[in-house]
């Protein structure tokens, strides 16, 4: 949102966050209720998110040093309503219908999203965990009846489908539902995953692929060893 308000000469932050406040498909992204994500720290609870009351308490304790303070989207109760029945009513539990027929890839990124803390003085910080893609933490997207049917990439969210190294392996899922080219999970990582809190970088205005990549959910590529770093690694 800070990159896509950097290029907007139209709408400032909050005009932005109210805008994506009303798209159902942000709120979808919202934790399904009763979920408890990644690490043991305190956090707000993923029912709260859906309560217009914990919205509105969220935009009067947020700071920002880069903007102004108390600058947060606030979803109406009729759009809260529908993510919440969403969960509910399509995917009450933890398991999907067909399972044979889906295969899941987990990724990896520095630092991943994993809930929202207030302090004891009233502030607000954002918890990240590096057990996740970058944008889905790997204990959210984990599926129980998915177990068997589930590989790791090495990579960021928006490259899960876009490192060519990894081109035979998506076309071995998509073939035969298996591929021998990736590996699983490392679950026990997950399990142990420490949480840490990270501030706002200073809004900077993002290049064409910057800003591509963080629609996609990935941040700067990185650039791979060449053979010749590799021989003098």
């Amino acid at each position: 949102m800070r990159k896509l308000e950097k290029i907007d000469v139209t709408h400032g932050l909050q005009e932005i966050l109210d805008i994506v406040a009303g798209f159902p498909g942000a709120l979808a992204l919202l934790p399904r209720p009763g979920f408890a994500d990644t690490g043991s720290d305190p956090r707000i609870a993923a029912s709260e998110y859906y309560r217009i009351d914990t919205w509105k308490k969220l935009k009067e304790q947020n700071t920002d040093r880069w903007y102004d303070d108390r600058i947060c989207g606030v979803p109406g109760e009729e759009r809260l309503s529908g993510a919440e029945d969403f969960w509910n009513k399509t995917l009450p539990g933890n398991e999907i219908p067909n399972p044979e027929r889906v295969v899941y890839v987990y990724g990896q990124g520095d630092k991943t999203p994993c809930g929202v803390q207030r302090t004891t003085d009233g502030r607000l910080r954002l918890l990240f965990t590096p057990y996740g893609d970058g944008s889905v933490t790997w204990k959210s997207g984990r599926l129980d009846d998915l177990d068997d049917r589930s590989w790791y990439m090495p990579v960021e969210h928006g490259d899960l489908a876009g490192e060519e190294e990894y081109f035979p392996a998506i076309v071995e899922l998509l073939d035969r539902g298996v591929t021998d080219k990736l590996g699983r999970l490392p679950r026990e990582r997950a399990e142990t995953a420490p949480n840490f809190v990270l501030e706002a970088e200073p809004p900077v205005i993002p290049s064409n692929e910057e800003l591509a990549r963080a629609v996609m959910g990935s941040g700067l590529r990185r650039r791979k060893p060449s053979a010749s770093d590799r021989r003098s690694g």
